[in-house]
């Protein structure tokens, strides 16, 4: 029977290294006994059912391309299938209902953009072919809103229809077998766990640990003077973790072998050399709870001990106080003396010294300052108004405390980005970096702001609290409207200040909020003076990111249309969208080490193309709040403005004779209004000319002293030229000019 004759076709393009496959077979639907669903049963060409996977029997009896696709034309089978065997180098994942009237989930379609990918027999489903190892996993019990998946590695077959998905032919990926992405090895870690993974080979024998914890950075001497504080008689489990730590923080170096010897040999049964070089050479592939030095930080602080020491100490001159640097909190000197068991003792006479007279001589601060990246003891500099200075002599406690280390899964963030997706689709790649710029780099200023608008109910705040982890709650503040526009700020000393629920406080409280935040958006300054109760006023390095949040999005931040600080994200959703179950769901992952998997993931994510000191981008949110933010008398301004004869400049006193007895004419004339009129000027784009020829900076026109106002798009010495034209007096040219191009016909 010919191919005509039973309607099949094989696959007009397939990749080249699967027709090459030696392993391929016929299938066919059968109702199994007992069974109501009909089963996918593979065979071989010579009609036997496929049995013993894997072994020489299979092997022998698996099939040429050619040879199947014969069989197949031949009749009485569904279609082509293909072994999986661990040798073969090939993956396959499948993906169950996700193609639903040929419309292609957009999450599956990218994760198999590239490769070669087609429909399933049903045409509901989709399947891609890549090169590279994983092991066979099937995942049909699905978070909430997840797709099924089932990856084909090691065993198993699957089925081949030669059904190519619509953008794989578009895009010439018909013939292409992609090697397996990172994309699609984080969908394998975040759905079987990474510890899953040992087989997980890619395109070369890199420490798998480095994708989901990046290195501390320490030099063999810092590990070394480390591990003094951790104990090598720590458990068999945490022993392993400190030779992976040190395995990946050194590339599987001698010297950190070394090292992992000299301290294992520190227990007081320390490991037979054999067994510490064995282990040493298992490291770099992910084996149990991946560890990396920062979690050796961690431990090495837990076991410090818990009686203050002389050393945990500084005496702050200024106050006549005691720093404790583990909670940052200045102590009486009475209170040191009494807590400090071992105190020094005068190497001439061997007396003993009061703690916090040896302090004061040899332990002294001049200044505290709060710099992220700087190092905790600052010498030979100082922090003023106008920046840091180099002072011979000074030195400076850094306030700045450093987040916790954590241990994360990098590739394990599904359920976070993806609400972040939900939130907002078309904001997520800027609020990603924006965030991850403050896990990374929190001592490099971030020049905007990010609002996140939407209804309650939505996640707004559930998004940011792994990143407040990450940074470390004590350099992470929540402030209101009012803080800002108050007397004391000391929340100035974060890497990232949540602002929220802001709204319309009342026309000018809205300005001065947005006047009253633009020190802290953007530098300059450089430092920002702090006054915190009961403590000196003192400089801090102005680093702070900003987040503000807000529920309005009508009568809530005052934005105008020249605005470069903020980043304007808004969502439509809405609370009802999320339901309690999904809530429950998403912070139990979240405090099952979801939050840590987002820190790690945000520590990361590569920041090459992100421009911290650009203006961001300008929203379509961003335009709403702009047009939400305007006056309305702001449009009666422009129409008597643009009815002046001459609307380069103008005094109050020409507005009032255009706007006749309209109800601007009465505002204009209203004294009670008077102080916020240069505001609303500015709004439609006119700022106050001072007169560099009068030391009160005014105008005498018509016989009486007047404010002038002119276009704030020119440049000052036209602004005069204009002005100046208004009295007669001429500008910089002839007496009585007036500058080209100005005069409204």
């Amino acid at each position: 029977m010919t191919a005509a004759a039973t309607g099949y076709r094989p696959p007009a393009t397939l990749p080249e290294e699967l027709k090459a496959l030696k392993g391929w077979l016929v299938w066919r639907l059968v109702q199994l006994p007992g069974e109501s669903k009909l089963r996918k049963v593979p065979y071989y060409v010579s009609g036997k059912p496929r049995k013993n996977h894997g072994t020489e029997e299979d092997r022998a009896q698996l099939a040429t391309f050619d040879q199947a696709a014969g069989a197949c034309a031949k009749g009485g089978y569904s279609g082509l299938g293909l072994a999986i065997l661990p040798d073969f180098g090939v993956v396959a994942l499948d993906f169950d209902r996700v193609a639903a009237g040929g419309d292609i989930d957009p999450r599956v379609a990218a994760l198999v953009d590239g490769t070669y990918a087609e429909f399933s027999p049903s045409g509901t489903g989709v399947r891609a072919f890549f090169k590279g190892s994983l092991p066979s996993r099937k995942n049909n019990d699905p978070a909430p809103g997840e797709f099924e998946v089932e990856v084909f590695g090691t065993s198993g077959f699957v089925t081949v229809t030669g059904n190519v998905l619509p953008d794989c032919e578009l895009f010439g990926n018909d013939t292409t077998l992609a090697p397996i992405t990172p994309a699609v090895r984080a969908l394998f870690a975040q759905r079987f766990g990474a510890a899953a993974m040992p087989g997980a080979t890619g395109d070369d024998d890199a420490d798998w640990l480095l994708s989901v914890s990046p290195k501390v950075g320490l030099s063999i001497d810092d590990a070394r003077r480390l591990l003094e504080g951790v104990s090598a008689d720590c458990g068999y489990d945490d022993w392993l973790g400190v030779g992976q730590a040190l395995h990946h923080e050194f590339d599987g170096s001698d010297e950190g072998l070394a090292l992992f010897r000299a301290w294992s040999n520190t227990g007081a049964k320390p490991a037979a050399d054999k067994t510490i070089t064995g282990k040493w050479a298992s490291f770099g592939r992910y084996t149990g709870q991946p560890r990396s030095m920062a979690w050796v930080l961690k431990a090495a602080k837990e076991q410090r001990a818990v009686n203050p020491e002389l050393e945990d100490f500084w005496a702050y001159l200024p106050q006549h106080n005691y720093l404790f640097v583990p909670t940052r909190e200045l102590w009486p000197g009475g209170s040191v003396n009494g807590h400090v068991k071992n105190w020094p003792t005068n190497p001439v006479n061997g007396k003993p010294i009061r703690p916090s007279d040896w302090l004061d001589k040899h332990r002294s601060l001049q200044q505290m300052t709060w710099w992220p990246g700087a190092s905790e003891i600052i010498e030979n500099r100082a922090v003023f108004d106008g920046g840091v200075v180099d002072k011979d002599g000074v030195r400076v406690f850094n306030l700045y405390r450093e987040a916790e280390p954590f241990e994360g899964n990098a590739l394990q963030v599904a359920p976070w980005r993806d609400h972040l997706r939900a939130v907002y689709p078309e904001d997520a790649d800027h609020i990603e970096r924006w965030l991850a710029h403050r896990v990374q780099r929190p001592g490099e200023k971030l020049n905007h702001a990010l609002v996140l608008g939407g209804v309650p109910g939505i996640g707004k705040d559930t998004l940011l609290e792994p990143v407040k982890r990450a940074v470390g709650a004590w350099n992470w503040q929540d402030i209101g409207p009012q803080q800002v526009l108050g007397n004391f700020n000391g929340w100035a000393k974060a890497v990232v200040v949540r602002l929220s629920e802001a709204r319309d406080l009342g026309d000018v409280s809205r300005y001065a909020l947005y006047e009253g935040t633009k020190t802290y958006i953007a530098a300059p300054p450089d430092v920002i003076r702090v006054n915190e109760k009961n403590l000196r006023e003192h400089y801090v390095v102005n680093v702070l990111g900003l987040v503000i949040t807000t529920n309005h999005r009508s009568d809530g931040l005052y934005l105008p249309a020249d605005d470069r600080r903020h980043y304007v994200a808004w969502s439509d959703r809405t609370k009802e969208e999320f339901g309690d179950a999904y809530w429950r769901w998403l912070w139990a992952w979240l405090d099952d080490g979801g939050a840590a998997n987002v820190a790690a993931y945000l520590r990361s994510l590569d920041l090459s193309g992100f421009n911290p000191k650009a203006s961001p981008p300008k929203t379509p949110a961003f335009w709403v709040m702009v047009a939400a933010g305007e006056a309305p008398e702001s449009n009666e301004l422009r129409d008597a403005i643009g009815a002046l004869e001459f609307c380069d400049a103008f005094t109050l006193s020409d507005l009032v004779d255009v706007a006749g007895t309209s109800g601007l004419a009465y505002e204009l004339n209203d004294r009670k209004h008077r102080r916020s009129l240069p505001h609303k000027f500015e709004r439609v784009g006119y700022v106050p000319v001072r007169n560099p020829d009068a030391k009160d900076g005014a105008w005498v026109i018509g016989g009486r002293r007047q404010s002038v106002y002119s276009r704030a798009d020119l440049a000052y010495s036209d602004q005069v030229r204009a002005a100046r034209a208004l009295r007669g007096i001429g500008g910089i040219g002839e007496v009585g000019e007036v500058p080209p191009g100005r005069l409204k016909v």
